[in-house]
């Protein structure tokens, strides 16, 4: 047997071996998550396709709820039993919005990159606007929002570059 005759042989058989390593253990990593809860689905709402892109939902009470979509700068009033939009508040440009939370007339909004904006008395026409940016770190990407109580927000981190952990979930929490 001549030398490339031998490498093919080799090389064939090392891809060989390592596709039946693939098939073999294919199942094996994969693993379903079984929530030890019982979860009752009451009532299911279908949006309108203007509210396709949803990235933060806030219940309102009185069958309405506050929706931010993910690329427009603006809140959706959105009322759950006549089923469509009663209001739209533009507070910003397109961006990468991903959470919202609202405390009394203060609706939160939170960017992809951890700026925050306040929009005070945001169901008024006189609203007025304050955008923080709270973090300066690239490598992180925000992706929910959640009011504890009136002086604490939560963020939750999507991707941390810099996180070995992939278990971990990182959460920052702001005093507002």
């Amino acid at each position: 047997m001549n030398y490339k005759n031998g490498l093919f042989l080799t090389i064939g058989l090392i891809t060989l071996t390592i596709g039946v390593i693939i098939l073999l253990l294919r199942n094996k990593f994969i693993f379903e998550y079984k929530s030890p809860f019982k979860i009752n689905i009451v009532q299911t709402w279908f949006l309108p396709d203007e509210l396709k892109e949803i990235s933060g939902i806030y219940h309102l009470g009185d069958q309405e709820i506050a929706c931010i979509q993910d690329e427009d700068g603006i809140i959706y009033i959105y009322n759950l039993a006549s089923e469509k939009v009663t209001d739209k508040i533009k507070f910003g440009e397109k961006g990468d919005y991903e959470g919202i939370a609202i405390n009394k007339e203060i609706a939160y909004i939170l960017k992809s990159n951890g700026e925050i904006t306040v929009i005070e008395n945001f169901r008024n026409e006189n609203f007025k606007i304050k955008s923080h940016q709270i973090f300066n770190n690239k490598k992180l990407d925000f992706e929910g929002l959640f009011l504890v109580n009136d002086r604490q927000l939560l963020m939750g981190i999507k991707e941390h570059k810099k996180e070995e952990n992939p278990e971990s979930i990182l959460v920052y929490s702001l005093r507002v």
